[in-house]
């Protein structure tokens, strides 16, 4: 079952390896939070005897505590509930430090496959677009409209340029993205579309010189 998986991306913009590494001591359903302390990274096996493993986040800004909403919250429990009803058995994947080195092991992913296995950003994009494939080819056949084909990080631009067109505060969408600075998000991310762009190309064209 993906779909949870896509609510929580989705909602909290974060980095795709960052979902695929959540674990679920990490979860607080009773306080709606989730402490992001560690992302799903590739390695090359024949050097370090594994392809995934959990690692450190993308910098030490990267580790934060999140709060989420009722649909996060809502995901996060029709997950628990769907490994514990089916039996998933969630095979342990290595904890690694920044060298590769293993120090410890984490069999509680809350996300995975059907067999138990850790997902990765290689897998989750393929199942993307396998899921746009099935939706287009249904609107094919219902001339219906179709889907574009998107990335995670795609799905991570849309939510901070939604955010900002929400008026949310930039500090926080720099913490909701794990990022050193609120410049760094405003720098890399503020594209606005739609609404927004219109309000701000009214507002401008209201200016009058000279």
């Amino acid at each position: 079952m993906t779909h949870p998986f896509f609510v929580v991306i989705f909602n909290l913009g974060v980095r795709v390896g960052e979902v695929c590494g959540i674990t679920w001591d990490k979860v607080d359903l009773e306080n709606s939070t989730v402490r992001i302390e560690h992302s799903l990274n590739r390695y090359r096996k024949s050097e370090y005897g594994f392809t995934n493993a959990l690692g450190t986040t993308k910098s030490k800004d990267s580790n934060r505590i999140i709060v989420f909403n009722n649909l996060v919250a809502e995901a996060f429990t029709k997950q628990r509930k769907y490994q514990l009803a089916n039996g998933v058995a969630v095979k342990a994947i290595s904890i690694v430090d920044d060298y590769g080195r293993v120090i410890g092991e984490a069999n509680n992913l809350a996300f995975t496959q059907l067999n138990g296995s850790a997902w990765n950003e290689p897998g989750i994009i393929k199942l993307i677009h396998r899921i746009v494939k099935k939706q287009n080819d249904l609107a094919e056949v219902n001339n219906t409209s179709k889907l574009e084909y998107f990335t995670p990080h795609q799905i991570r631009h849309t939510y901070t340029t939604m955010a900002f067109e929400a008026g949310v505060d930039s500090k926080h969408v720099a913490n909701q993205l794990g990022h050193a600075s609120d410049t760094t998000t405003r720098d890399t991310y503020t594209h606005l579309h739609g609404k927004k762009k219109k309000e701000q190309e009214d507002i401008v064209n209201k200016i009058r010189i000279g």
